[in-house]
């Protein structure tokens, strides 16, 4: 782990860099030689930045970490696609554990489950009292209600803000973030092209994006789109009312079609774009097509109905269910290192921004996006003074962080969801009828 320098040096090294460029550009004013001026700045440089090493605290040593005879940290993953060019994610978790494992001495169980098995797997596994010590949330993540408080345990000053705030519940961190996951809309190059009457400029503006909408496809029985769907850009929890308005003004304005022809169609050209991609998505279609093609998909945030834009987002990470006393700090400290892999991984294979602050050089040098695509992506960064993700953290108003058995509600009600927006979108449910029946698939109603 590299060592973290103190605020104190960050200020320090960043005056330092101001008075070279400073020297630097009165040299060339001036008239003085500007090597000589070169040479003087760096003196300065040095002396600061030697100055500011002075000021940086030795590393302490890394606690103690044991557990009684015979006790083990059990962990729960997911296990991810794999995607050419990535190491497998399984193979990362293990190394992991292992690592952990020969250098603390304490054994770690190591076990993958699907994020739709995982309500029935908890609800068992809490019936016979052997609950995971560490529990990746997935993708779409949700409290389970059995997660340990981390407040005061966990170093929140080493976190994204945007994503602290998501696993944040009245100012109790209950999660450790892992990664922002970001859903947008991938467009082909020839059409934002066209969009725009510029060739080779691609811009990110609201008018170019409202043009664009009508040559996309959809998926609206994706996650992704059902989680677009449900929340607003902020994160906040729309109404039965609200998300009937925006999928009737998808369905009027974005081309509807199914999900295997949808990316088919993508790849032929015969629509422009997906609305609601995840990383996932977007990096298959980017590694299925010729780098410089006109068909290359370009990263776009999503536009809205009232002609807000920006790229919605979750953030993954681990939850600590252990409540064993001893297991409780070895626990937290494998939690962190699982959770830093899962931001590193995320940003080199699919572009996902580590929630680690020390990790962002990864996301920026490994992601393989665009200067213009990352500066959109980074813009979520900037949303900390949005409200935290809402108590009930599932699709809609069900609270299903308040209980083990609202997990399973969550994903009862997003099976609901998926089959009302596939009636509405094929026509067979009409649109007065649609704000009951959103109503009825979020509160886990399955009678019809």
């Amino acid at each position: 782990m590299p060592r973290m320098q103190s605020a104190t040096a960050r200020v320090g090294f960043g005056r330092g860099v101001k008075v070279v460029n400073s020297l630097v550009s009165l040299g060339r004013q001036g008239g003085t030689s500007l090597p000589l001026t070169i040479l003087l700045a760096v003196s300065l440089l040095t002396s600061v930045c030697l100055g500011c090493a002075r000021q940086i605290p030795e590393r302490s040593e890394e606690p103690s970490l044991t557990l009684p005879p015979g006790q083990e940290i059990v962990v729960w993953d997911m296990k991810q696609p794999h995607l050419p060019g990535s190491k497998p994610y399984e193979e990362e978790v293990q190394r992991v554990c292992e690592e952990f494992q020969e250098r603390t001495g304490i054994p770690v169980k190591l076990a993958f489950v699907s994020r739709w098995e995982l309500p029935d797997a908890l609800l068992k596994a809490k019936q016979e009292s052997k609950l995971p010590d560490v529990l990746f949330s997935g993708e779409f993540p949700c409290l389970t209600g059995l997660e340990r408080d981390l407040t005061g345990i966990l170093d929140a000053g080493q976190y994204q803000e945007a994503a602290l705030a998501v696993w944040t519940r009245n100012g109790r961190v209950m999660g450790i973030p892992s990664a922002i996951l970001w859903f947008g809309i991938a467009a082909r190059k020839d059409a934002l092209n066209r969009q725009q009457g510029e060739p080779g400029q691609l811009q990110i503006e609201p008018s170019t994006l409202s043009g664009l909408v009508r040559f996309l496809g959809v998926i609206p029985t994706s996650e992704a789109f059902m989680e677009i769907a449900t929340h607003d850009l902020s994160g906040r929890h729309r109404t039965p009312r609200e998300i009937a308005a925006f999928v009737s003004w998808i369905k009027t304005n974005v081309p509807q079609c199914q999900q295997a022809p949808c990316l088919e169609r993508f790849k032929r050209g015969d629509v422009q774009g997906i609305y609601g991609v995840t990383p996932y998505i977007f990096k298959w279609l980017r590694i299925s097509s010729e780098p410089g093609v006109s068909g290359e998909p370009v990263l776009l945030p999503l536009v809205f109905e009232d002609g807000d834009t920006g790229f919605r987002f979750t953030v993954p990470g681990y939850l600590i269910l252990s409540h064993s006393e001893p297991k409780l700090k070895a626990s937290v400290e494998l939690a962190k290192l699982l959770a830093q892999n899962h931001g590193r991984w995320g940003a080199r294979a699919l572009g996902l921004i580590p929630a680690k602050i020390e990790d962002l050089p990864v996301f920026t040098v490994e992601s393989g996006f665009t200067s213009e695509e990352r500066s959109g992506l980074l813009k979520i960064l900037d949303l900390t003074g949005t409200p935290a993700f809402p108590e009930d953290a599932g699709a809609g108003g069900a609270r299903a962080d308040t209980a083990l058995h609202d997990l399973s509600l969550r994903y009862k009600s997003l099976e609901g969801l998926s089959r009302v927006l596939s009636r509405y979108f094929s026509g067979v449910l009409t649109g007065g009828e649609l704000v009951q029946e959103i109503a009825r698939a979020l509160e886990g109603d399955t009678s019809r």
